[in-house]
């Protein structure tokens, strides 16, 4: 049976730009099934970023989002409020890699080492990190 694994409904990213509101993407509606591999593609300004940054949570104050979003069936998100489960638990249940990935990737360290370095970050001790790091 498929199950969806992350539902994104209605979502709409409004930003204040000066005098105007400007959508950053408008009305967009997704579903992605577990097992499946998703890349979301299009041209510069499209509103990739700014898609994946709604989802989890990482927009400017100057934002208005409307929508919500569903991740392994619990509701993370209606209208711009994250749970508070998801915001404790973020990378442990969501990521992506960004579109210039080199930029943020080091080629000469091993993934193992920003992961860690990415769990640090969020306050995950580092052991827990090694060990969650090594499953992957």
């Amino acid at each position: 049976m498929d199950v969806d694994i992350l539902q994104v409904q209605n979502l709409t990213v409004s930003y204040k730009v000066g005098d105007r509101i400007v959508k950053g993407i408008n009305d967009v509606n997704l579903n992605i099934r577990k097992g499946s591999i998703t890349a979301i593609i299009g041209e510069s300004g499209s509103g990739k970023t700014t898609l994946l940054s709604a989802i989890l949570g990482f927009l400017p104050k100057n934002v208005k989002v409307n929508g919500k979003v569903v991740l392994n069936g619990e509701k993370i998100m209606e209208n711009g409020k994250y749970t508070r489960k998801f915001r404790l638990n973020r990378w442990r249940l969501i990521s992506y890699i960004p579109q210039n990935a080199m930029s943020v990737l080091a080629p000469t360290r091993k993934i193992k080492a920003h992961f860690i370095d990415t769990a640090e970050a969020y306050n995950i001790p580092k052991d827990e990190a090694i060990k969650e790091a090594s499953i992957i």
